[in-house]
């Protein structure tokens, strides 16, 4: 079955303030008995500043980019926003704004933020349905996992587990390669699952 892993670099916390700075995506087919993801087609693209949101210091600075930067490699928010509409209906269809098939570490953190990008751009094509989160979060799946025995790590960050699995990352903070990150991690978290399962 064919998912898609997506991360967000912001500008901060607050999706209605802050702004969106990259959206990495990576679409993959899921092996449900062999445990394996299968990457097909990715998609990443930094976004230019916009005049009404705002950047804190701190966020950019985790993320490796200054405002200027982004000034420079960054496209316009409605690009951004046809890009990644565009890529996403290509692989999961029309409805993948709300599909559980769509996955993120802090699943509500970046669906908040999409969200939030595509109401600026088509805000009579938001209802209150599309504001609820149903994508996959792997974040609380681990939670779910150290709730039933299954791992002693209390760190949930992306970076923790990854740590816990012996991954490392290539760049991380930035959105493709955390993308990449998360479906290796997830795929450590289902083989424990499932290890777990069978000998119980």
């Amino acid at each position: 079955m064919k998912y898609v892993y997506i991360d967000t670099e912001t500008g901060g916390l607050d999706p209605q303030s802050n702004g969106l700075t990259e959206v990495g995506a990576i679409a993959f087919n899921w092996d449900e008995k062999k445990l394996i993801a299968t990457q097909e087609s990715s998609i990443q693209f930094h976004i230019k500043p916009q005049k009404n949101l705002s950047y804190t210091p701190y966020a950019l600075s985790i993320q490796g980019q200054t405002l200027e930067d982004l000034k420079e490699i960054g496209m316009g928010e409605h690009d951004a926003w046809k890009k990644l509409a565009v890529w996403m209906y290509e692989q999961l269809g029309r409805d993948w704004r709300n599909n559980p098939r769509v996955m993120a570490h802090f699943a509500q953190f970046d669906h908040g933020f999409i969200t939030a990008l595509a109401r600026r751009q088509m805000e009579k094509g938001i209802t209150s349905r599309d504001t609820r989160c149903s994508w996959f979060c792997t974040k609380a799946l681990w939670g779910q996992m150290m709730a039933l025995g299954m791992h002693t790590c209390s760190r949930s960050s992306l970076q923790s587990i990854a740590t816990y699995y012996g991954i490392t990352p290539e760049d991380a903070h930035t959105a493709l390669d955390d993308a990449n990150t998360g479906i290796l991690c997830f795929e450590q978290m289902m083989r424990t699952m499932a290890a777990y399962f069978k000998k119980g």
